[in-house]
């Protein structure tokens, strides 16, 4: 009886609320819907499932909605028939459309996004009621270096055992998608357009269990920029974490989805720690940096772990960093102050998360620059630790120098 109820509630949510294109009876938005969904709780009615056989004033009556909203819930009811028609032709190309009434329905999109989590999706493919995925972002033109760090990124998810979400988006999205679709990656590719187009192409990859294909939007409906910002926003929500390639300082929509994901929390932003401006200007914006030379043996999952708690460790440690020199270097407060302000604003992210863990006295982590070690320049040569990540400072901006001054060090 609870399976049969739930199956009710999913089908009176898709009947109200899915807008297909083919369809002529107005669908109620999200807000509207969840006004519906609210009111429902409050009178004790067990769930969506109930509105079969109202009338358009029981409707008013019982839930307190809008004479509109009640009218577009008794007109889509009646149209039962057509809507199961459709139903049942989308199940003939092979997609199906599930709400959160479904176990199949990922649960993150509800727990990150609340109210703005999509009410029906469109799926191709079999999504595995528990997952854990990671999405690759970046600028639609590629260089050859950061092919290959996609390539990296995407066998260490796959090491991971993780899924790869993709947009479906030119450019650094795409490369990761069509790599992993060749190297034994797990996919969600979220789309907004030619969902059936991709469907045949990639038919033998779902039929197999490589990839899933979702949209939040009728597949037979055109590209719109609200359709694919809302794409992005649900890849975001998808993803325990997201890492940023390449970027452009307030342009495009990879910029956009970042700034818009910082606000609204739905996952962790890793950004890739290179020579690409727009991630150099995001990492100045305390999101988690990743470096690539670490990729093979750092496990991803580690940055996810330790985010929210490093924001606020980085922000108690950097107020009272020079106090903290002062203290455990028996140094004169101005000299720490001016070492705490080269650490803060000159130091590479990697260099300043050294001092912060030394300065909160855990675990410092190995670090190398040309072939020059942390512990190489500590306990080879006897510098302290101050002096040790100047020294890969130093090494990190002229290898040739940062040499001389190992050299001339360990003759001493």
């Amino acid at each position: 009886m609870e399976k049969i109820m739930l199956n009710l509630n999913s089908l009176a949510t898709m009947l109200c609320t899915c807008d297909l294109y083919a369809y002529d009876e107005a669908a109620l938005t999200s807000d509207e819907w969840l006004e519906v969904e609210k009111n429902l709780k409050v009178h004790g009615l067990n769930g969506p499932g109930s509105l079969f056989g109202l009338n358009s004033d029981e409707l008013m009556d019982i839930l307190d909605i809008s004479e509109y909203s009640a009218y577009k819930i008794v007109r889509r009811m009646k149209s039962i028939q057509f809507f199961l028609k459709k139903l049942h032709e989308y199940e003939q190309q092979g997609i199906r459309i599930i709400t959160k009434y479904d176990e199949e329905y990922p649960q993150n999109l509800i727990k990150k996004m609340k109210k703005s989590a999509p009410l029906c999706l469109f799926i191709a493919g079999t999504l595995p009621v528990k997952f854990e995925g990671i999405s690759i972002t970046g600028l639609q033109t590629v260089s050859k270096k950061e092919k290959g760090y996609v390539k990296r990124l995407v066998d260490k998810i796959n090491n991971e055992d993780k899924w790869l979400i993709s947009n479906d988006c030119k450019g650094i999205d795409q490369e990761a998608f069509h790599y992993g679709l060749h190297h034994h990656s797990q996919i969600i590719c979220f789309v907004c357009e030619n969902m059936l187009n991709k469907i045949q192409e990639y038919k033998k990859s779902i039929r197999m269990g490589k990839v899933v294909f979702l949209s939040a939007v009728d597949p037979a409906k055109r590209f719109t920029v609200t359709h694919a910002i809302d794409r992005n926003s649900y890849v975001c929500a998808l993803s325990m974490f997201q890492i940023v390639v390449s970027s452009k300082i307030n342009s495009g929509a990879t910029w956009f989805t970042i700034m818009h994901n910082m606000h609204h929390n739905w996952t962790v932003s890793l950004v890739l720690d290179n020579d690409c401006f727009g991630n150099q200007r995001l990492l100045e914006m305390k999101t988690v940096p990743i470096y690539i030379k670490n990729i093979v043996t750092y496990e991803i999952l580690l940055c996810s772990r330790e985010e929210k708690y490093m924001s606020e460790f980085i922000k108690d440690i950097d107020k009272d960093l020079g106090t903290i020199i002062s203290k455990k270097m028996h140094m004169q407060p101005v000299l720490a102050e001016k070492w705490s302000w080269k650490i803060l604003n000159e130091y590479p992210e990697d260099l300043k998360n050294v001092i912060r863990k030394w300065a909160k006295d855990e675990q410092i982590p190995e670090i190398e620059y040309s072939r020059i070690s942390l512990e190489m320049a500590m306990q080879g040569i006897g510098l302290d630790i101050l002096e040790a990540v100047d020294l890969l400072y130093i090494t990190s901006k002229d290898p040739l120098h940062g040499y001389e001054i190992f050299t001339r060090f360990a003759r001493r």
